[in-house]
């Protein structure tokens, strides 16, 4: 296999010990609130390096923004990169993503396709009657 491993997390950007999913939010008050999306990804592989398709990762980054993330072309053995990238969301929206993903080859052989998604999604304020 690829014996890739990532993670994708959201934290508030002020509070880098609140995850996204912790937050409180008003109702029917719209505002905007920064968060960092930290993106890790890790070779897993004992011996082999991975040299990414393109030269790159993409990064889908709050649903619309693509990120290519140039990070030397390739990932050693045994090691992980971490990418934090900066985002606003609004309090009024219920739900936000990210992903990311990785093609690349370990050898001349074998392709790795490699896929992961942050998703936030919160239920509807109930108005209060």
């Amino acid at each position: 296999g690829c014996h890739i491993k990532s993670t994708i997390s959201c934290h508030l950007t002020s509070h880098q010990n609140q995850d996204c999913h912790d937050i409180q939010m008003e109702p029917n008050i719209c505002e905007d609130i920064p968060v960092t999306f930290s993106y890790r990804y890790c070779n897993l592989h004992e011996t082999q390096e991975i040299t990414y398709a393109n030269g790159e990762i993409d990064i889908n980054h709050g649903l619309d923004t693509v990120v290519p993330i140039q990070s030397g072309g390739k990932l050693h053995p045994m090691t992980c990169k971490l990418v934090k990238l900066d985002h606003v969301v609004n309090s009024c929206t219920h739900a936000f993503q990210a992903s990311m993903v990785i093609d690349g080859w370990i050898g001349n052989e074998l392709k790795c396709h490699h896929s992961d998604d942050y998703r936030f999604v919160r239920p509807l304020f109930q108005a209060i009657e």
